[in-house]
């Protein structure tokens, strides 16, 4: 999502084509801020193990 919004955000910038611009916000609306459709990280949820010099994700 990250890539797919600075890949709008640059080809806005290059090209001023609105379409680009309405995407990109549509993407991060979904992501951020609609409360049906947002991220909601939460650590209790989180798989991390931890060790010496290492640090792996379950």
């Amino acid at each position: 999502m990250a890539v797919d919004v600075m890949t709008l955000a640059v080809a806005w910038s290059l090209l001023d084509e609105d379409r680009f611009a309405v995407r990109a916000a549509m993407l991060l609306r979904t992501w951020f801020i609609d409360p049906e459709t947002r991220m909601n990280p939460n650590a209790a949820f989180a798989q991390t193990t931890r060790g010496p010099g290492e640090w792996t994700g379950r």
